[in-house]
């Protein structure tokens, strides 16, 4: 799989049938055509994660960059920003947060830094940079992410 895509498992059962499932895999840069982490991959596009979220962010060892669209009329006053070094909250006053949780990692909270940016893609937007503790890809940006694969049976064979 490149970038990720549906694997279909079967496990064998103890009457000599099969129980099957499909599981949508999303597989990190790293394990791609099982290149090793230090690879060039330059021919893969970049992607903005967090696809479906309030927000997108971006991840390289040593920071991750979260992004969070927000309309014209909103000024630097109307942010809410609260980080820790084991968590974000990222949102505008009045409103529920967009990013809020327990970060995947720790980051250092005084060489991180937030603005009010133009995004090619995205258009107007909070950009926040969190600088890493520890120089390490993160599966995901908070830990509420990580969400197990339904691994329910779809059919037997």
């Amino acid at each position: 799989l490149r970038g990720g895509g549906v694997i279909a498992l079967c496990l064998p059962l103890g009457d000599g049938s099969a129980a099957c499932a499909s599981v949508q895999a999303v597989l990190p840069i790293s394990s791609v055509a099982g290149l090793p982490m230090n690879s060039k991959i330059s021919h893969l596009p970049l992607r903005l994660r967090g696809g479906g979220l309030p927000f997108r962010y971006e991840d390289s060892w040593k920071d991750i960059t979260v992004r969070m669209p927000i309309e014209d009329a909103i000024k630097g006053r109307d942010i809410v920003y609260k980080l820790t070094p084991s968590s974000l909250e990222l949102g505008l006053k009045g409103q529920a947060p967009s990013v809020s949780g327990e970060l995947w990692d720790m980051v250092k909270t005084d060489d991180s830094i937030w603005e009010i940016e133009t995004h090619p893609k995205l258009g107007r937007c909070v950009t926040v940079q969190l600088v890493k503790a520890k120089g390490a890809k993160w599966d995901y940006l908070l830990k509420s992410e990580d969400v197990p694969p339904d691994l329910t049976i779809t059919h037997q064979c």
